[in-house]
């Protein structure tokens, strides 16, 4: 079958039918030659709308080289998938191709939707290209899907919270954005912050306030991490600062800690845009208080058997956690409970005020939990106001149980300043092994006996339960 040649009839038909697709597209003639993709191809037809939207200004680019004229707008591999595509579309004889293509004319990233006709001939193809510009169509479409994801997540937190009272809770909801890492109040439950409120700089500013604990730096910003990288919900449980719950003296400070920290879960779920990218989150941040937290200054006035988590560590307390370990040592034969008690612990409200001795606590109850990492293997409880305990199950060896407690040990004698004073903490620590007969309480009375031992020794120091304690 015989072609056309360049110049012909054919070729200025096609030409015209292209220019009646519509006046509102950009359209472009270019003739390559076979095999070369667009090395060497030379432009033959550019309409007002094509230079307007590529942004190649008034002059005239009938003749001269693709590449480096128009084919400048499109990015390296953009044009290299419209290589790619156009490959394809002759092997399989498609007469048409549609695709979406960015191009960047003057930095300014469009979308535009391109239709290709390819004319084999003898030794060259001609190409005809026609734009459509689907920017603000795009653009729009992100916007919609966008608000409905936001919808969806409003109808989820509605559902969940109905009946409860956002300050009284102290639930907090706000919108993160990736592009200027803002983030706008929508809803603030005794978070110290107006609805409407910006924060800017999201979350360095977080974290140089100490609004999240110090200690908790890495944990929190792995959230921020975790919503760049695509992942469709990421949460924690952080100490939190600015509930409006503060003391009159809690403004103390304490080695590394500034005020009185809550516990709270924060929770993000990520929005995307349309082509799956994302571009922010919804967020919430629920303070732990309808699991009956209780303070330093509290705990004398609400009884730990009423409480299931400790407001200051999170850990458990009272019979929760005496349930849970009674539980955990019937269900295993190898077991160890560590008790720990905080040295002249007593004077520490009484010298220094309750909310200091809140944050020794904290500070503390923090350092036990670098230790005991095994989240799956570990109980950890606050047993007495200044007494906590750690239940370990399946543990590698009697000689890591010894390890870890002469590290903890050592991790605990720390000294903390406050108002020009000082405060030397240390703790004194009892450790008891279970055969398979012995019960819970039996390891309980085991490891008071074995603290005993420990205070009597003169304070800071272990002692590890024998049978001929008894």
């Amino acid at each position: 079958m015989s072609r056309e040649k360049k110049g012909s009839i054919s070729d200025r038909n096609n030409m015209l039918e292209l220019i009646q697709l519509g006046t509102d597209c950009g359209i472009l003639v270019i003739r390559a030659h076979s095999g070369n993709g667009f090395r060497n191809a030379i432009v033959e037809y550019a309409n007002e709308n094509f230079m307007k939207m590529n942004h190649l200004g008034d002059g005239n680019i009938v003749g001269t080289d693709f590449l480096s004229g128009p084919g400048q707008v499109i990015p390296g591999d953009e044009l290299m998938r419209l290589n790619r595509e156009l490959e394809n579309a002759i092997k399989e004889d498609r007469k048409l191709l549609r695709m979406n293509l960015r191009i960047q004319p003057e930095g300014k990233t469009l979308l535009i939707q391109i239709t290709c006709r390819v004319i084999p001939e003898e030794d060259s193809m001609l190409i005809q290209i026609v734009e459509t510009d689907r920017t603000e169509l795009h653009q729009l479409q992100n916007e919609i899907k966008v608000k409905n994801q936001r919808l969806r997540l409003a109808e989820q937190l509605i559902e969940k919270y109905a009946g409860r009272s956002f300050h009284r809770d102290g639930i907090c909801i706000w919108e993160y954005y990736l592009s200027d890492r803002s983030m706008v109040v929508k809803l603030g439950g005794g978070s110290g912050f107006q609805r409407d409120a910006v924060i800017q700089n999201v979350p360095e500013s977080i974290v140089e306030q100490k609004l999240v604990h110090p200690d908790q730096k890495e944990d929190y910003l792995r959230l921020y991490s975790d919503i760049a990288a695509g992942k469709q919900k990421t949460e924690g449980r952080f100490l939190v600062k600015g509930t409006g719950r503060k003391d009159a003296d809690h403004g103390c400070v304490c080695g590394n800690v500034e005020e009185s920290y809550h516990w709270s879960r924060i929770s993000y779920h990520t929005i995307f845009d349309e082509d799956g990218t994302p571009i922010g989150a919804v967020g919430m941040t629920e303070e732990a208080a309808e699991e009956n937290l209780f303070s330093a200054d509290t705990v004398d006035r609400q009884g730990a058997a009423e409480a299931q988590r400790d407001r200051l560590t999170d850990f458990y307390v009272g019979k929760t956690f005496d349930t849970l370990a009674e539980r955990k040592v019937l269900q295993q034969d190898k077991n160890a409970l560590i008790l720990i008690n905080m040295d002249n612990f007593r004077y520490v409200s009484d010298d220094f005020g309750n909310g200091f001795a809140d944050s020794v606590l904290q500070a503390q109850t923090m350092r036990i939990q670098a230790v005991f990492t095994e989240e799956e293997k570990i109980i950890l409880g606050r047993v007495g106001k200044d007494e906590f305990a750690v239940l370990i199950s399946d543990y590698e060896s009697r000689e890591a149980i010894i390890y870890q407690t002469d590290s903890l040990l050592r991790s605990l004698h720390v000294c903390f300043e406050y108002e020009g004073r000082s405060f030397e903490s240390s703790c004194s620590i009892g450790v008891a092994f279970a055969n398979s007969e012995e019960t819970y309480g039996d390891m309980m009375r085991h490891s008071r006996s074995a603290l005993s031992l420990a205070k009597n020794a003169g304070k800071d120091t272990y002692r590890i339960y024998e049978e001929e304690m008894n």
